[in-house]
């Protein structure tokens, strides 16, 4: 393996007191979280996985130094060189009877700095590749479907919010939110208006969330201030995280997207949500967060219902938190002039290249000011797309999407992200519902991704088909060693043999009892911990703890947090159906080290 290196390039706090949503040339850096190094510690049964954050701020040829605190011993350095390979350690003196506590420090410029926030392996931990966060016991049986994160008390590391979803009809719907020590935080209801919710075909409560395709939650930090708010959808009869109830004045379709403190659940701010559709009923779709003029984030909001002759209603509005208030940027309608097709959940990526955001919903983008970027020719519906950078060798964004019954048996089709140009389609011989496709270089012999749905693996940069059968497409995940794809379905994490065309299984986690959501897919994955490879959070099958698998595979690839990449981050924001996170560089076999991301932090004063 390569250990990469690139030139050290360090960014400022910069601050705007009003910054404006127009974008700028040039656009300044992205204000993104202040993130700690994340140090966890696997134990693998005869030793321990240690691995760390580099952060997108900082050089590649960081030198790190890692010690263990055993017992009531002092702290041992367990590194003879500083380490300037892959920001992981095997450490395999350790002494599995007693506590043992891990921390890492940073060197700059020859000097060490000072301890990162420790992670404490327990005295006679089981040999597992999960962390368990306790769920807080209820007297009705509940699922979790869907796991936002987000650092809600600003000490660089990320914390868990979660649906809980009564298996009971009649009892309504809750958020809560957990700290990352697995300590309970705060419940909100969503009251009566969550009832009963009638999935993807038909209109739900006004204040239903995680039915169907439809999600109504996400996290993030919208003010700068280091600590992250949850962000749902609301209406008549939610009670806050501090006990306060919203009191609607006008009818059961009035709804309100509400901004909480992370800590409390309390209410911070709240806008109403358009009424364009509201004699159709409520309207649920899809939260993210994009950055509008390439530096702030903002809340979107693409909303659904549908009326009585069946037709669906659509429309994408956007907030920014600005001095306390949610501050309404723009409303995009969808009309007979603008009559595009939508997907299953969205997308946000700068795909031009500007630095700022656009919204991507499978057969249209939005550009940043809500207006109609493109529309792809000659495609509808389908469930699955995805956008990156799938061939290396040609400039800019490439994206890959699947069709559902498409009357000119269109079945796939790989297109340039930043046009809309149709690079490449694949027909059928008859007209078919393509339900999956995704995309992830899992062919070392081939430059570049690979995509695939059901018929075989393609070539994404030259489309020629290297494999006639293909693993299953679900999720692109990276877990192992090397820069190639893994692939996660339900509760297993597989790599693809191009050798054999057959799946190795890398990780069952259902004989841990984990147990696999909707759709065959955990409640979150994505990069949360330790390096720069992904995590996949489950419910174990009895409802009383999440599970958080995380790789216990040494690697010396080095890459920085994959939060600290723009389009990553964003993915993590957004559910839906839920797709792969992509990165908008070249990540695979043979890949060149990623620029320095145009981003800045807030400030924090926790460690690194």
């Amino acid at each position: 393996m390569q250990n990469w290196i690139r030139r050290g390039w360090i960014v400022g706090v910069l601050f705007m007191s009003s910054p404006s949503l127009q974008a700028k040339d040039p656009v300044p850096a992205r204000m993104m979280e202040n993130l700690g190094r994340g140090v966890v510690a696997i134990n693998r049964g005869q030793d321990v996985f240690v691995s760390w954050r580099l952060l997108g701020t900082e050089p590649n040829d960081l030198a790190f130094n890692l010690y263990r605190a055993s017992g009531k011993e002092p702290a041992k350095k367990l590194n003879d060189r500083p380490l300037t390979g892959g920001t992981c350690f095997v450490d395999s003196s350790v002494d599995l009877t007693v506590d043992n506590t891990y921390t890492v420090r940073a060197i700059r410029n020859g000097v060490e700095q000072p301890d990162s926030a420790p992670f404490t392996l327990p005295a006679n931990t089981p040999a597992r590749s999960y962390l368990e966060l306790p769920l807080r016991k209820l007297t009705y049986e509940t699922n979790t479907h869907f796991t936002w994160v987000g650092d809600l008390d600003g000490d660089g590391e990320y914390d868990f919010v979660v649906d809980r979803l009564p298996k009971d009809a009649t009892i309504t719907r809750k958020i809560e939110a957990y700290r990352r020590d697995g300590s309970f935080l705060w419940s909100l209801d969503l009251g009566p208006l969550s009832l009963n919710p009638t999935g993807v075909r038909w209109n739900a409560g006004a204040s239903t969330i995680s039915h169907g395709h439809n999600d109504g939650v996400t996290v993030y930090d919208l003010d700068w201030d280091g600590k992250a708010e949850v962000i749902t959808i609301a209406a008549r009869g939610t009670v806050f995280g501090d006990g306060k109830v919203l009191e609607a004045q006008t009818d059961d379709v009035q709804q309100y997207i509400c901004v909480l403190d992370g800590m409390t659940g309390a209410e911070k701010a709240r806008a109403e949500v358009p009424r364009d559709f509201a004699s159709d009923g409520p309207v649920a779709g899809h939260f993210g967060v994009m950055y509008l003029n390439g530096q702030r984030p903002s809340i979107v909001f693409k909303a659904k219902n549908r009326s009585p002759d069946g037709h669906f209603n659509l429309m994408v509005n956007t907030w920014t938190l600005e001095n306390g208030q949610l501050k309404h940027n723009w409303k995009w309608v969808r009309t007979e002039q603008e009559s595009v097709s939508d997907y299953h959940q969205i997308r946000i990526v700068d795909v031009n290249q500007d630095g700022t955001d656009e919204l991507c919903d499978g057969a249209y983008v939005l550009d940043n000011h809500g207006k109609l970027l493109y529309s792809l020719k000659g495609v509808i519906h389908g469930d699955r797309f995805h956008i990156g950078d799938l061939d290396p060798d040609r400039p800019g964004l490439e994206g890959f999407g699947v069709q559902q019954r498409n009357p000119s048996k269109l079945h796939l089709y790989y297109y340039d992200a930043a046009t809309g140009e149709i690079l490449r389609a694949h027909y059928g011989t008859e007209v078919a519902d393509i339900g999956r496709g995704t995309v992830g270089d899992i062919d070392p012999r081939y430059r570049g991704y690979e995509y695939w749905a059901f018929d075989g693996v393609y070539n994404a940069p030259t489309g020629q088909k290297v494999s006639e059968t293909a693993p299953w497409p679900n999720f692109r995940i990276w877990w192992d060693a090397d820069a190639l794809s893994e692939n996660l379905n339900g509760e297993q994490i597989t790599k693809w043999n191009p050798e054999t065309g057959k799946s190795d299984v890398l990780l069952r986690a259902n004989r841990d009892g984990a147990q696999r959501e909707w759709r065959e897919a955990p409640t979150f994955y994505g990069d949360i911990l330790g390096d720069w490879r992904e995590e996949v959070i489950f419910e174990h099958a009895d409802g009383s703890k999440l599970m958080i698998y995380t790789t216990p595979i040494p690697t010396d690839i080095r890459l920085y947090t994959l939060p600290h990449n723009p389009e990553y981050r964003a993915s993590m924001t957004v559910k839906g159906y839920m797709q792969s996170h992509m990165v908008d560089y070249y990540l695979g076999e043979g890949m060149t080290p990623p620029s320095v991301p145009h981003i800045t932090v807030t400030p924090s004063n926790h460690r690194r």
